[in-house]
């Protein structure tokens, strides 16, 4: 009986070690593809040049402050003196994304440039978490062929070199799925709650997305069922988002004022 077992065992380390040759081979592949392309000419959104500037401001320790402002913004502003030129606070944009460029402004000098190279690290860094995630959930290669789906998509591709929001909260979300999967308690639920935060921190549109975690770690007990995960993912996920939240407040007086937005 050992033999059998042995001969699948060995073939299952085999197949996985060529999986993961072959996905390096496909992920180097993508790197140069993705550097062949770098630059700004993809870069045509007007959203992309406010991250990029307030990047800029927040690198050179002025704060999360922007120079975009629209019609409708002004009385609003205006009534919370807060529309003072070169220092108004940024209430609609993701804090997470203008932070990364600021980051990413340590290796070039040019905003926009910072913009692209973000979201190509976050594209490629996505890429590895695919592979990871789909290992973890079945067989080698059909893990090979997602990450291969994910790195090809020409929409995920595309928005690799425009310097949007997109490739990170694609990373953090999987990145939050990855530890929601492999991690055991307490890592898995406190781990999973600052990654659901800076999920959030990077998209408000992700606001739903704790609900679905909570259902998770609740489901997942295999045992007897704990409420403790999920205190932990709440003190966790409310730990990560309580420092822009407070600023919320202090601005505006709601904690969730950048969900709704000045669009309302």
């Amino acid at each position: 009986k050992r033999q059998p077992m042995d001969i699948i065992k060995r073939l299952n380390q085999e197949s996985s070690r060529t999986a993961v040759i072959f996905f390096l081979i496909i992920w180097i592949f993508c790197t140069a593809v993705w550097a062949a392309g770098f630059g700004t000419k993809f870069i045509n959104n007007p959203d992309v040049y406010d991250y990029a500037h307030m990047g800029l401001a927040l690198r050179d320790g002025r704060g999360m402050v922007t120079d975009q402002i629209f019609p409708r913004h002004i009385p609003y502003l205006h009534e919370r003196d807060l529309l003072h030129p070169g220092k108004i606070p940024n209430l609609y944009r993701y804090p997470l994304s203008v932070g990364a460029n600021a980051i990413f402004q340590i290796f070039t000098k040019n905003p926009l440039a910072a913009a692209a190279l973000q979201t190509g690290f976050f594209y490629l860094l996505s890429m590895i978490l695919v592979f990871i995630l789909a290992r973890r959930l079945t067989s080698p290669f059909i893990a090979l062929a997602c990450a291969a789906v994910y790195a090809g998509h020409p929409f995920l591709h595309r928005n690799s070199l425009t310097g949007m929001t997109e490739p990170m909260a694609a990373c953090l979300l999987l990145a939050a799925l990855l530890a929601l999967f492999i991690l055991r308690e307490p890592f898995r639920s406190t781990i999973t709650g600052v990654l659901a935060g800076l999920l959030y921190l990077a998209r408000y549109q992700t606001v739903y997305f704790p609900l679905a975690f909570l259902l998770c770690l609740w489901f997942i007990q295999k045992k007897k069922k704990s409420l403790r995960p999920l205190i932990m993912f709440l003190l966790a996920l409310g730990i990560t988002l309580s420092p822009w939240m407070i600023r919320n407040i202090s601005l505006t007086g709601k904690p969730l004022f950048n969900f709704v937005g000045l669009r309302t």
